[in-house]
């Protein structure tokens, strides 16, 4: 990938050269030659020979989530994973619990905060916000797809891994999404940027409202109070 990009973009460096802008760049480009700026991959199931056996310990998942912006709580989860045969599910339903609160917290509680001289801000439990108690969703429902073996493992089982963790994006773009709502209620529409962790801060100023544009934009030159990465 990392040798793909520098292909397409091969024209565009030898046309405007390494000063161009890019603001001048995207005014000449557009209506022209468009250039694919984005490469993808795909990878393929890793395989694993287990006694002679292909073993392929990889599972899937599909979730549903749904809350409210009272700043904000989750209303309910639903979390089918599917773990294959598996193993011991009490352990297995505990570890796709933990990893979608896990991924709750760094999808919109855990924000690393610094000074403009890099000193790190928020360093303990009164500024770096992690899940509690009130952050489980109110109705929390997780079940494991039945009769889906995987005969290519052991004991036909899979592993449980990242997927729970990743699940809890749903959770940000449900946020967005109630975001988006509340700013055709104002009267704003269009795309907005809304930033990982979605904060109560950031929740808050991507509300607009009459409160929100009165807080002035600071630019240019004007020290800022905190640096987020």
């Amino acid at each position: 990938m990392c040798r793909h990009i520098p292909r397409l973009t091969l024209h565009v460096r030898t046309s405007f050269g390494v000063s161009a802008t890019c603001p001048a760049i995207a005014r000449d480009e557009i209506g022209t030659d468009c250039v694919q700026l984005i490469s993808a991959v795909v990878f393929e199931r890793p395989a694993v020979i287990l006694h002679g056996q292909l073993s392929l310990p990889l599972l899937d998942s599909v979730l549903c989530a749904a809350l409210a912006i009272v700043c904000f709580q989750v209303l309910r989860t639903d979390i089918v994973m599917d773990v294959g045969t598996s193993l011991n599910p009490a352990i297995d339903i505990g570890q796709i619990e933990g990893a979608f609160i896990q991924g709750l917290g760094m999808y919109t509680l855990e924000e690393s905060v610094y000074t403009p001289k890099g000193v790190l801000l928020s360093r303990g439990p009164g500024t770096y916000k992690i899940p509690g108690f009130a952050d489980i969703p109110q109705e929390f429902n997780v079940a494991l797809l039945r009769s889906a073996p995987n005969e290519k493992a052991i004991y036909s089982s899979k592993a449980i891994g990242e997927p729970p963790l990743l699940l809890a994006t749903s959770v940000f773009f449900a946020i967005k999404n109630a975001v988006s709502a509340a700013r055709e209620d104002a009267g704003v529409t269009g795309v907005f940027r809304l930033d990982s962790p979605a904060t109560v801060e950031r929740i808050r100023m991507a509300c607009v409202d009459h409160l929100t544009k009165q807080v002035p934009s600071v630019g240019g030159d004007a020290p800022s109070w905190t640096v987020r990465p």
